[in-house]
């Protein structure tokens, strides 16, 4: 758990948030950006609203991104990475897992696409793990020691994603793929 010092980004090991995505097949993500939102503004002096940032992430990554990139070059933490390239790669991973989610719901593609929207919750991964290491660097804590234990609540989250996990697998074993 993190501690009482005020951080302008959510501080979590590398470990961890990879344990919480995949466990629940990247709904983790709403929370991390929630957390992530919550930091900005227990220090900046304009407040956002975290809960609708963190809901319509796809189109609030870049700002994010381009925040952290600011709070970086303030720091002078030296760490190569492009704020625009994973806002794209963001952006075109969520809107294609979208895309396909709402055909297989709508009956337009059968339900092998989602084994194409694993492949992009993985992208999405890549993103928030490349975001997480500039901001854990600059915050003064790269490995993310200060909140790199399973917590109670996060045991909950981890049961919420073994059923999500348990009912995509009997959606898989169970159904036929459609022509």
């Amino acid at each position: 758990m993190q501690n009482d010092v005020q951080r302008p980004f959510y501080l979590v090991s590398l470990s961890k948030l990879a344990i919480l995505f995949f466990a629940t097949q990247g709904a983790f993500a709403l929370v991390w950006f929630f957390l992530h939102w919550q930091a900005q503004n227990t220090t900046q002096a304009k407040k956002v609203l975290s809960a609708p940032r963190a809901i319509f992430s796809v189109f609030f990554v870049g700002d994010l991104c381009k925040r952290l990139r600011q709070e970086q070059l303030k720091q002078g933490v030296d760490y190569i990475w492009s704020p625009l390239r994973l806002s794209f790669v963001f952006v075109s991973a969520y809107t294609a897992e979208f895309a396909i989610a709402l055909g297989i719901h709508e009956q337009m593609l059968s339900t092998g696409w989602q084994y194409l929207a694993l492949v992009l919750n993985l992208l999405e991964f890549y993103v928030l793990y490349q975001f997480q290491l500039v901001a854990n660097r600059v915050m003064g804590d790269p490995f993310g020691k200060a909140n790199s234990i399973i917590t109670p609540i996060n045991i909950l989250w981890i049961g919420f994603g073994l059923v999500m996990w348990i009912n995509l697998l009997r959606v898989w074993l169970g159904d036929t793929p459609s022509p």
